[in-house]
């Protein structure tokens, strides 16, 4: 049975394509409109939100398996990130993060609430950062930042904002 709004949706939409589309073009818009358009989603099934059709991003497609991939990419940098010095800030902060976000992805949430609890975007969007630190660790075991030969001088301004005070 189809609802009052969704007629006046179709008989609008048939008005404004009457002169302008072909017949099967009108058929395939109503068929469109029957079938998703007009239907309200409910979600009675917590399996079936990890179902998404798209990202909303050009060029990021929804993954598959979102929560096993995501979760293996986690462990991958965790592995990765091994191979950079126990005491290089860049490796706590990695470590801290990626073991904090493969905690909450395999906690059995669901995708839009490890989304939500890691704040940082779409799962999509996260396995694209981890991707990301994948390629950097190399760099920046070769780069080693952390090392330096030089003494690093930090001054101590009286008033570094440079607002006089009353």
């Amino acid at each position: 049975m189809m609802r009052s709004s969704s007629r006046s949706l179709k008989r609008a939409l048939s008005s404004h394509f009457a002169t302008t589309t072909t017949i099967s073009t009108k058929a395939t818009l109503f068929r469109f409109l029957r079938t998703s358009a007009c239907v309200p989603f409910t979600n009675t099934n917590r399996a079936n939100e990890s179902l998404k059709k798209t990202t909303g991003l050009v060029g990021l497609p929804v993954m598959n398996d979102p929560i096993n991939t995501y979760a293996n990419l986690c462990d991958q940098v965790l592995e990765k990130i091994q191979f950079v010095p126990e005491n290089a800030a860049y490796r706590t902060v990695v470590e801290e993060m990626y073991k904090h976000r493969k905690k909450v992805t395999l906690s059995g949430k669901t995708v839009s609430e490890i989304e939500e609890t890691i704040a940082a975007g779409q799962i999509e969007e996260l396995a694209v950062q981890a991707r990301d630190e994948l390629e950097l660790i190399p760099k920046m075991r070769e780069w080693k930042p952390w090392e330096f030969s030089h003494e690093i001088e930090i001054e101590k301004a009286e008033n570094p904002t440079g607002i006089a005070k009353n």
